[in-house]
This record gives C-alpha cells, structure tokens and sequence, in this order.
C-alpha cells in the first residue's frame, strides 16, 4: 500500500496540547469570574444601599430658628387730663389771700375781721392783725411793717368798693420791766377810702405816713430808730 495513515501516537499528542490549552482557558475564565466576585461587594458596599438611600431622603429637616416676636406691653389706663374749668374765687378766698400775700416776713400768725355795712351801704371796716416774730433789729422791724401796708392798702381798696376803714395792727414781741413775754402793738396804721383815693401809692414814702394818715402810731420803744430812719 502506498498511502500512509497517521500514526496513531501524534494524534493524541495533539489532542492532548488542545485539551491542555482548553482547560487553561477554563482556568482562566474560572478565575476572572472569581477575581470579579470579590471585587462586586467591595463597590456594592462603598455605595449607600436602597434602604440608606431612603431614610435619607425621609429624613425630616431641622426647623430654622425663626425670631420670637418681642411682646408689646399693654397700654396703661392713663386718665386724659380732664379739662377743668377755672373757678372765680369768693370774695372771702380772694380777701384772705391779698392779705396773705403782702404780709411782713416773720410772721407767725395772722387775724382779721370783715366788718359790712348793713344792708350792703358803703362804710366796711377791715382789722387786720400781724403776729410777728422778733426782727433783727429795730430798723428792720419798722420797714418790714410800713412795706407791708404800702403794698397791702391800695389792693384792699381795689378788691373791695365798699371798703372804707382799714386797721392794720403789727404785733411784735416785748418783755415788760417784771421779765414778762407777751405781743405788744409795736406799729398801728389806720387809713380810709378818702385819704387812700389822694395817694399816689408808688410814689408814696414811708417817712411821709405819719403826715397824711389818720392814725399812725409807733410803741415807745420805736420811737428813736424810726427818727434815725427818716433823717
């Protein structure tokens, strides 16, 4: 014969390179797959899951901090000032008040008496009486008195038309020879509508009363330092 067959020996030389060579890829497959599993839940667990991912997104945000409004205090019940109308005074308020007001300075107490004419004629006679304190001096005790009734008189006479007589009395305080304190009459002035309506009373001089008064009349005591005065 002359066509020669292989021999059986290589042929299964052969086949046994290909089966070597197909279970080295087998091993190779085996072992990329098995490479590859390892390294999928190392990056499934870098990745946050479904159930991270929802309570995430369910996560209730933080309320912002909003201002308080500050509380307004409540209105007092503050009474509006009343409009209240003015009251003339009487003619006994207006009376006490004029002679309040001029009186000397030191005085402690004051008196008088309003003395009406009946049945409303003209003729009223005022008393007023002054209670003073002792003075500083003499002199001071005669200025402080004739000041009074030069400022005291002519607002008498103005407040009143049926004024006639005023009687103004100074008190001061004395100690007789037995050591005895009382209040004596240190200078009296009385004066009427007539003689009061010829004075022109901001011109008036003290050293000129005794001259155009009825009565004007000093205590013994005062009688020098009143010259000295009017020297």
């Amino acid at each position: 014969m002359t066509d020669a067959t292989p021999k059986p020996r290589k042929r299964r030389k052969l086949l046994l390179i290909v089966g070597g060579i197909l279970v080295a890829l087998f091993l190779c497959v085996i072992i990329a797959a098995l490479s590859n599993g390892d390294k999928e839940p190392q990056q499934a667990s870098d990745k946050p899951g479904a159930v991270a991912v929802a309570k995430k997104a369910t996560r209730t945000p933080k309320p912002s901090k909003t201002p308080v409004p500050s509380r307004t205090p409540k209105p007092t019940n503050t009474l509006a000032p009343t409009a209240t109308a003015t009251q003339t005074p009487t003619f006994d308020e207006a009376l006490e008040a004029t002679i309040d007001n001029k009186q000397p300075a030191g005085t402690e107490n004051i008196q008088h008496q309003y003395k009406p004419m009946p049945d409303g004629e003209f003729g009223a006679i005022l008393d007023i009486v002054y209670e003073m304190d002792t003075p500083l001096s003499l002199d001071s005790a005669l200025r402080l008195c004739t000041r009074s009734f030069l400022d005291t008189a002519p607002l008498l006479y103005e407040l009143d038309p049926d004024l006639d007589v005023i009687n103004l009395d100074y008190r001061l305080p004395s100690t007789d020879a037995y050591g005895k304190e009382s209040l004596s009459s240190a200078v009296r002035i009385q004066i009427n509508r007539e003689t009061a309506d010829k004075i022109v009373w901001e011109n008036m001089l003290r050293c000129n009363l005794p001259k155009v008064l009825p009565i004007f009349r000093l205590h013994p005591s005062l009688t020098s330092a009143w010259q000295e005065l009017c020297q």
